[in-house]
């Protein structure tokens, strides 16, 4: 993700039948994740403004 490829953007779901995901993002990081695999990660919340938006970001800070 990014301009220059350099963050990560991971959709994560409770439960395997769940439509609705969050999004975890790694900045300055690069993550690649096979399907179907469980995490843990440590993370904060934080709040997002993007195009006039506002939502709830995610910033990972170590996933296990």
């Amino acid at each position: 993700m990014g301009s220059d490829k350099s963050h990560s953007r991971i959709e994560v779901r409770q439960y395997p039948h769940q439509r609705k995901t969050l999004e975890l993002i790694a900045f300055r990081k690069v993550y690649e994740m096979p399907q179907n695999r469980k995490i843990t990660c440590k993370y904060s919340v934080t709040k997002n403004e993007f195009n006039n938006r506002v939502s709830v970001q995610l910033l990972v800070n170590k996933i296990y």
